[in-house]
């Protein structure tokens, strides 16, 4: 012990006898490597914490794997078998997030009856519940999950906590409370467009017309109903479906649109019924004209391209002072000398 005092007397001595400089070069030092200790302390203990959890994690699985194989595939699994689910679920902090996943990854390989039963499943262990106590408190990212799991198992019972959603400012919130309206409609899949308050971006009405033809399973909704909403974006939104979907019984109702104050409104109608061929239309098109919006008497001229004749273009009482116009004029005129 005196060997140890001797040395630690000495080390003072040489500090305070020392300058400043090598004083804060000294304490500089000491500060690092205890900074360097720490960190890989830390790292340490982190990655020791991530391989208990995991193992926890994977324990977790097999047990809540085991239990879901007994219910859909065992005859006896009653009452008191879902019990014990339940209780697993409460005793473990981790069980519900794994149970949630175990659910979806039998959600992707299951079909028809097992599908029914995971999802009554999924309810009597108080899942769903759980989903919707997320729905009302959770953050926006947690209430993305919640809507996700929900719309894949097809959980429909609290549509109210999930219309909020609609006027949401995350884009992914929004995004995903479409899908669920969609995804686990049985018929109108598009009736939650009337709770909306700002209008569809473009990138929603992209997906939302994704959503109708890869997820939804029932028929196809008549989009015409939707030409007089409130919002312009959704008009506009109809109007594309009906030429996108092909529903030639919708275009009588596009005529009068014709007479829309909205220039996009009007250049949609006249590209629909452009595309769809409807030639009785294009006197009621070819009236467009007297709308002095550019981008209007643009998809008039086209629509003259396509479903009239060359008499028709030169006859137009239209003013061409507009180069951007007299361009699209001469276009049309060289594309109708060539049929």
């Amino acid at each position: 012990m005196d060997l140890y005092h001797q040395l630690i007397a000495q080390l003072e001595q040489f500090y305070n006898g020392s300058p400043f400089y090598v004083k804060f070069n000294l304490c500089a030092s000491l500060l690092f490597f205890l900074m360097i200790f720490l960190f890989i302390l830390f790292i340490v203990n982190t990655r020791y914490r991530k391989s208990v959890i995991e193992a926890k994690r994977k324990t977790i699985e097999k047990k809540l794997s085991g239990l879901i194989n007994e219910y859909l595939f065992s005859d006896e699994y009653e009452e008191q078998p879902t019990e014990d689910f339940k209780n697993y679920l409460q005793q473990q902090s981790l069980a519900k997030e794994v149970a949630i996943e175990q659910f979806l990854i039998f959600t992707e390989n299951f079909r028809g009856d097992y599908i029914e039963r995971l999802r009554l499943l999924f309810e009597k262990v108080g899942l769903a519940d759980y989903l919707f106590h997320i729905l009302k408190k959770g953050f926006w990212a947690e209430k993305v999950k919640a809507v996700y799991v929900l719309s894949e198992l097809n959980i429909k019972k609290r549509d109210d906590l999930i219309f909020p959603l609609l006027l949401s400012d995350h884009p992914k919130l929004k995004a995903h409370a479409i899908l669920y309206f969609v995804k686990t409609a049985d018929n109108k899949p598009l009736s939650f467009l009337g709770h909306l308050q700002d209008d569809l971006s473009l990138w929603e009405q992209i997906h939302i017309e994704h959503i109708l033809r890869y997820y939804y399973l029932g028929e196809m909704p008549n989009f015409s109903l939707y030409l007089k909403h409130r919002l312009e974006s959704v008009r506009i939104f109809a109007v594309r479906m009906i030429r996108l979907f092909n529903q030639f019984e919708s275009t009588k109702a596009l005529i009068p649109m014709l007479n829309e104050e909205e220039p996009e409104v009007k250049k949609e109608v006249i590209r629909t019924l452009t595309a769809l061929n409807i030639i009785e239309a294009l006197p009621f098109i070819m009236q467009a004209l007297k709308t002095n919006v550019l981008l209007v008497q643009q998809e008039v001229l086209r629509a003259i391209t396509e479903m009239g004749n060359y008499e028709m273009l030169v006859a137009l009482d239209i003013n061409l002072n507009n180069p951007s116009l007299a361009f699209a004029f001469e276009k049309a005129q060289y594309q109708l000398k060539l049929h």
